[in-house]
């Protein structure tokens, strides 16, 4: 009996998924895609990358870290921990071998990224962006 319970469940949650992807259109489907089967990777040039099971994070090296992320989809958060200052932060893209600025912020200039002040003392700072899967590589910096 219990048997066909979980079997019965299994049908379910099934049949939920998809009604949900019909009239939530592929967002759910892609939420699965980007989480599960293609997670966000991260390898640091400068910094080191630590351990997260969702969120990629990196810890900066003297408040400057350069890494290369990969995989996911839509917008994706990455997290830099590690600074020992308090300020505006920098985001700039390696693309074709040069640095470019990449914009977060709104007219107002301080939104468009998160900071956190962490348990040893340091700061960690998150932002989004567009991800389309393709690799691309960051500098983080503080002001």
């Amino acid at each position: 009996m219990i048997s066909f319970f979980r079997r019965f469940f299994a049908i379910l949650l099934s049949v939920f998924t998809c009604i949900s992807a019909f009239f939530c259109g592929t967002s759910v489907l892609t939420w699965r895609q980007d989480s599960a089967f293609d997670r966000l990777t991260a390898e640091a040039e400068i910094g080191t990358v630590m351990e997260d099971a969702v969120i990629p994070t990196v810890k900066c090296a003297e408040n400057e870290a350069v890494f290369t992320i990969r995989g996911g989809g839509n917008n994706s958060v990455v997290k830099v921990n590690g600074f020992t200052k308090f300020g505006k932060l920098n985001v700039e893209e390696k693309t074709d071998g040069v640095w470019t600025p990449v914009s977060l912020a709104s007219v107002w200039g301080y939104d468009g990224y998160g900071v956190q002040y962490d348990q040893d003392g340091t700061y960690c700072y998150s932002f989004v962006y567009n991800s389309d899967g393709s690799a691309r590589t960051f500098r983080v910096t503080v002001d």
